[in-house]
């Protein structure tokens, strides 16, 4: 929600950069990447939504409805990969953390600090990657795709926006609504 809002800022939409992280915050709350749990890159696929919308409706590719859906379904596919690059990268930094364990069991700082690095680095790298080249796949393929949907396409993809936000009162009721605390929810519905 903040970030998409600051990228919308930054690229001078601050409305579509706040409506981005709105519709994308609430799908991903379920998803909290605790421990080994797996989990898609939800930073990441928002951050992509919010950066290639706004170049593609500043660009004048298409209308923002049409812009806008499928910047989100691309960065659902993103986020996906995302997920699958943190598990990788959790099996790369097991790695390291032996390593870095054998350099501290011989008081080796220097080594400790490399190793350190060398996680920092290769984290860096992946997310790097993976954010850039989406962002240029996103500029160059999805921008030709968003170009080709005819114009009269506008109000049926502005329907999208509202699915999209029905997911996430649906993730959201999902979540908190359970026979135990179902009196407090009907009591919060009717207060509000």
């Amino acid at each position: 929600l903040i970030a998409c809002t600051f990228i919308g800022l930054l690229f001078g939409n601050p409305q579509l950069g706040l409506l981005i992280g709105i519709l994308l915050e609430l799908p991903w709350l379920i998803e909290i990447p605790e421990g080994g749990s797996h989990t898609s890159e939800g930073n990441v696929g928002s951050l992509l939504v919010a950066g290639l919308a706004i170049h593609l409706v500043h660009h004048q590719v298409n209308s923002v409805n049409i812009s806008l859906v499928f910047a989100i379904v691309w960065g659902l596919v993103v986020s996906w990969l995302g997920g699958k690059m943190v598990d990788s990268m959790r099996k790369t930094n097991v790695i390291f953390a032996y390593r870095a364990d054998k350099a501290a069991n011989e008081a080796n700082l220097k080594k400790i600090t490399l190793l350190n690095m060398g996680g920092v680095g290769h984290s860096f790298f992946l997310g790097f990657s993976l954010t850039g080249f989406s962002f240029i796949i996103g500029v160059t393929l999805i921008a030709k795709l968003v170009a080709y949907v005819p114009p009269f396409f506008e109000q049926p993809f502005g329907y999208g926006k509202i699915g999209m936000l029905a997911v996430s009162v649906g993730t959201l009721i999902g979540m908190f609504i359970t026979r135990e605390n179902f009196r407090y929810f009907l009591i919060g519905a009717l207060i509000a």
